[in-house]
């Protein structure tokens, strides 16, 4: 597989292991993109964007601790930066969590959120 290949030749390329933890997700292979998202933040600590999809990630389809630590990441990545461009995402992200943490009020609030900041997502 393409991403396979791509993680081995980029093991050091944040961008390339963001994007590559992206496609296994998206393909049912929730630990590789894990990996993948752990170590693209590893090496590019400021790369808040790669943060994100870890606690998507994390939040989505963690076990109880992960999905504690996805939601630290989005309080985190929320209280810091709520000017940056994936804001609404993130509560996206967070409203996901919240949801199979069967928090429905908290779902719902960061579900509102998103939809003002991003009205057309």
């Amino acid at each position: 597989m393409a991403a396979d290949r791509a993680y081995e030749l980029g093991p050091g390329d944040a961008e390339v292991l963001e994007i590559v933890g992206m496609v296994w997700l998206c393909t049912s292979q929730p630990e590789k993109a894990e990996t993948a998202l752990r170590r693209a933040v590893k090496v590019a600590p400021l790369n808040l964007v790669a943060w994100g999809y870890l606690a998507m990630t994390l939040g989505w389809g963690g076990n109880e601790r992960e999905v504690a630590e996805a939601q630290q990441m989005l309080d985190d990545l929320i209280a810091s930066t709520p000017d940056h461009p994936s804001l609404p995402y993130w509560h996206y992200f967070k409203a996901g969590a919240s949801f199979l943490q069967e928090n429905y009020e908290l779902a719902a609030e960061h579900a509102r959120k998103c939809v003002e900041m991003q009205p057309r997502y």
